[in-house]
């Protein structure tokens, strides 16, 4: 019973002994090795398809681009146009307010001028 287990481990052990290569193993092995190994993308790169999605892109990239910034520079423009009202309406707030201060400074002084006039005639 132990005599057909001892032969296949001894076949297996003879199989999956370590030998040495034969000579010119290493020069034949070398020899069939590619010059350049492609790359993933070199396939790729081949296929027309592939040249006009790239091409493509690039494209939808440069009109998405120059449109995001014309947005931006339109909304600089409203932003300046914004800022150079809003300086306006505070100047003449500004000097609205001035003129009601001295339209009321100038009511109070004729108040007093009257009050003491009408105290001197009393």
């Amino acid at each position: 019973m132990n005599e057909p287990r001892n032969d296949l481990e001894r076949e297996l052990t003879q199989a999956l002994r370590r030998k040495e290569p034969s000579a010119g193993f290493v020069a034949r092995v070398v020899a069939n090795l590619p010059l350049e190994r492609p790359s993933r993308w070199s396939f790729w790169m081949r296929q027309p398809a592939f040249r006009w999605a790239a091409s493509i892109a690039v494209l939808v990239a440069i009109v998405a681009g120059s449109i995001a910034y014309r947005h931006h520079q339109q909304e600089l423009a409203r932003g300046r146009a914004a800022r150079q009202q809003l300086i306006l309406a505070l100047r003449i707030t500004g000097t609205k307010l001035q003129l009601a201060q001295q339209r009321v400074a100038q009511i109070g002084a004729d108040h007093n001028l009257a009050s003491q006039q009408t105290e001197k005639t009393q």
